[in-house]
């Protein structure tokens, strides 16, 4: 076969065909090139925004292949989100008794102890061997052969196919490599995340680092929504529709939720915000900014936020403007929720959507983030679920914060 090879590192030529080399950063090179397949390497690194974008280059063909790889990273995030979309092909293999097991790290390598303590479940292993770890049934306790032949089967049914590779089945890495790492990450979040994500090919969320329903459900109160006299804020996000989260100041500093919506008109909104009387409020300013000025309009203390990249908050009273550090300002989210600074009515316990969007978000270390002349800094990561709540909230509390510094003056 002849086979012509372009220099360009963006697109090589093989026979009649042609591959090109995109950056998933760079939004040109998704509008370029009519494709038959597309192969997406590192998903979880890649720009979201962008990768949607690569759909739209299969429309015209008659095969429309798309392959997506990753190491995942967090749960319902990335590769993970999509292979639970899949038939989730699992590789199980046969302990030594004729059961057929997936392999998995908790069940047949380690078995914990105590909080955050575990041993090593084969009976036979020792430091000072140099064999290496087997791992052990969990029905007969009998050894199962890890490099042995195996057989791939599906979870679910599913038009899509996805796999799930881990180095507990590969030949080129040992247990006791697996097991070091293992127990370093014990003692270090980040380590524990590449564990799972590299070592196990499974997404982990290290516990602390996001809202979680528990957390979430501990806030509820034994009310109802309503509206209620008092000193009322209000947060808003704004997308395809607003989103919007509703409090009452409580004197011993207590803010009680008194209703939680989306809404996809302006004066809809407008209404519901002076049926409850708010005070004040903070909306979103991008990306609806003249929508946002008109409802701002309608309210004397109702203020357009902007995440800035400075080093501190500021206000404009006269241009109605705040603008805060988006770590910080979701942080104080996570914090009332942690600490019941936030009460919420019995309505929420059967709100999924609400519960969902509070808790999507994960923060994060971002080695190449850089923050107050440093590099690496922590950030919140949405993934691929929205949360629109969870920033309507972030929002509602620097209200709360505009209330007490205007008080002040």
């Amino acid at each position: 076969m002849n086979i012509k090879q372009t220099e360009s590192v963006k697109s090589k030529d093989i026979g009649l065909g042609n591959i090109a080399f995109v950056n998933s950063y760079s939004a040109v090179g998704f509008t370029e090139y009519p494709a038959d397949e597309v192969i997406i390497d590192e998903l979880d690194k890649c720009d979201p925004i962008n990768i949607e974008m690569a759909q739209e280059r299969l429309p015209h063909s008659e095969y429309r292949w798309q392959t997506k790889i990753s190491n995942p990273t967090f749960k319902n995030m990335g590769i993970d989100a999509e292979y639970e979309l899949t038939d989730k092909m699992e590789y199980f293999q046969k302990c030594e008794g004729g059961h057929r097991v997936r392999l998995n790290w908790f069940k047949h390598v380690v078995r914990e102890i105590d909080d955050n303590r575990y041993v090593i479940r084969d009976p036979e292993f020792t430091r000072s061997s140099t064999q290496d770890i087997r791992p052990i049934c969990d029905i007969c306790e009998k050894p199962i052969d890890r490099r042995a032949p195996g057989l791939w089967v599906p979870q679910r049914e599913s038009q899509k196919r996805g796999y799930r590779l881990t180095k507990l089945f590969t030949g080129t890495v040992s247990l006791v490599e697996m097991m070091e790492r293992f127990q370093r990450g014990l003692q270090n979040d980040d380590i524990l995340q590449r564990f799972y994500n590299a070592d196990l090919g499974e997404a982990f969320t290290a516990k602390g680092s996001k809202i979680d329903r528990d957390m979430l459900l501990s806030c509820v109160k034994d009310y109802s929504y309503g509206v209620e006299d008092g000193v009322i804020i209000a947060g808003i996000d704004v997308g395809k529709s607003y989103n919007f989260v509703i409090k009452k100041m409580l004197p011993n500093g207590i803010m009680k939720t008194l209703l939680v919506g989306e809404v996809r008109e302006t004066m809809e909104l407008i209404a519901i915000l002076k049926k409850f009387k708010i005070k004040a409020g903070v909306i979103d300013a991008l990306p609806e900014t003249r929508e946002a000025r008109k409802i701002s309009r309608n309210f004397p203390l109702m203020f357009l936020c902007y995440f800035g990249q400075g080093k501190g908050d500021s206000i404009d009273i006269q241009r109605k403007t705040v603008t805060v550090q988006r770590t910080p300002a979701l942080d104080a989210v996570k914090e009332a929720v942690l600490t019941n600074a936030i009460t919420y009515p019995i309505n929420i316990k059967g709100d999924e959507n609400f519960i969902s969007q509070m808790t999507a978000s994960v923060r994060v270390f971002n080695p190449d983030k850089r923050s107050g002349g440093q590099k690496g800094a922590y950030e919140w990561v949405e993934g691929d679920l929205p949360d629109h709540y969870f920033l309507a909230s972030a929002y509602c509390l620097i209200a709360r914060r505009l209330i007490i510094l205007l008080n002040k003056r």
